[in-house]
């Protein structure tokens, strides 16, 4: 074997074994793309489908164009293009998870983290960022297996930085939080800190589709929207955003995400096509009064067909890579990226003071503002309840000094970077 028990990690000696053997696993994956020409369709889109089959391998995938009067742009597809039907996707950031649920004979759940390629003939085929095993009960905790859930019923939702386990069990859903990183050295999925719960209010039979930092939640006709919240326990916490009961939408008619859309259809009534819907966590119902688009379904669809909607990263603009102050001239030259939020108004407070208001030299200035940054300065203020103005300054004239703390003064003005 070439993982040592003890530390649960490969053995030194096995480290060439194993990068060979994962170099030739891709180079089996790397179908020679070089010889397809992707359509511009397929280098224009920002969000794609996939198409699968539950009773076959063979998938096929689709550049998405709301615009377009038939929004699915077929992509030719490899002759050898396949996907094992059982098993399942999901988008977590930037990457794809393709695993495959566990049975009461198996041990582990094999896994894959995988960038999908837009200009691909046979992108679930491609070279892959990172192989791993779980633990078959990994997601269970100390829910015991087989009761009340098989372990082939977990479900894996997908989530900016996070991926969240869910035992469908009778009565209430169980979960778990977990932190992703596709290139840690030993499991892409670890707890950290997270702890295990159960969502009350969210029994088995519901649907859940992640939207972002959001949640659709929906039996049927009825519908809830969740806010996520990683730092949440749960991180589906009540109260709901929206909740009611759509009218145009039933227990008939199936679902997929497709980017900041919904599409919905219904498998016994193919030819009357499908209604895209655009997701608006705002509104009372999410997804509007009516359908922003009705197109056809692409051919072969069929009653056991489904579709699975992936972003796949964004192409380089090469005009914009040679313009200041642009996204895509700053890519290659940030290093880091640092966040920094106590309360409300601290974040703007912070970065309120960097610079005086207005154009600095030697700065290009990232938006639609004509008149450059547009910080604090110390004419602004609120009325407080009494009439009087309470002025923005300064903590401590904007010097830092370990003789003391940014603290509640903080929530007033903080220390000048």
């Amino acid at each position: 074997m070439g993982r040592d028990p003890k530390t649960n990690k490969v053995k030194t000696d096995k480290i060439d074994d194993l990068l060979a053997i994962m170099k030739e696993q891709n180079q089996a994956f790397n179908l020679d793309n070089n010889n397809f020409t992707p359509t511009p369709e397929q280098t224009a889109a920002n969000t794609f489908a996939i198409q699968r089959n539950s009773t076959a391998d063979n998938y096929a995938t689709y550049a998405i164009d709301i615009t377009a009067k038939n929004i699915f742009s077929e992509v030719a597809m490899a002759k050898q293009a396949t996907f094992d039907k059982t098993h399942q996707l999901m988008q977590v950031g930037g990457y794809l998870i393709d695993w495959k649920p566990a049975t009461s004979d198996d041990e582990v759940i094999d896994y894959r983290v995988l960038k999908y390629d837009r200009n691909s003939s046979n992108p679930l085929a491609e070279k892959v960022v990172a192989y791993g095993k779980w633990p078959k009960d990994k997601f269970f905790s100390n829910y015991r297996p087989n009761y009340g859930a098989s372990y082939a019923q977990i479900e894996l939702l997908g989530f900016p930085g996070y991926v969240l386990s869910i035992i469908p069990a009778e009565g209430r859903r169980s979960y778990q939080l977990w932190s992703f990183d596709p290139l840690a050295e030993d499991d892409c999925l670890s707890a950290g800190e997270f702890q295990t719960g159960g969502f009350r209010d969210i029994s088995a039979d519901r649907e859940l589709y992640p939207m972002g930092n959001y949640v659709l939640d929906r039996k049927g006709a009825n519908y809830r929207v969740w806010s996520f919240d990683p730092q949440s326990t749960p991180p589906l916490a009540l109260p709901t955003i929206q909740e009611g009961n759509w009218t145009h939408i039933d227990e008939t008619d199936a679902m997929a995400v497709l980017g900041e859309h919904i599409v919905t259809w219904k498998p016994n009534n193919i030819a009357a096509g499908c209604q895209l819907w655009l997701f608006d966590a705002s509104q009372t119902d999410p997804l509007g009064s009516q359908a922003v688009k009705t197109s056809i379904l692409p051919k072969n669809f069929e009653q056991h067909t489904s579709l699975f909607g992936v972003i796949p990263s964004q192409p380089n603009d090469q005009a914009a890579q040679k313009t200041p102050g642009t996204i895509e001239f700053m890519r290659d030259k940030i290093e880091h990226v640092v966040y920094y939020m106590v309360e409300s108004r601290s974040f703007d407070n912070v970065l309120g003071w960097l610079y005086e208001k207005g154009k600095e030299d030697g700065l290009h200035w990232v938006g639609k503002a004509d008149d450059g940054f547009r910080g604090l300065d110390t004419s602004m203020n609120n009325t407080l309840p009494n009439g009087k103005q309470a002025f923005v300054s300064q903590y401590q004239q904007g010097k830092l000094s370990n003789d003391y703390v940014l603290g509640w003064s903080c929530t007033r003005s903080v220390a000048r970077q």
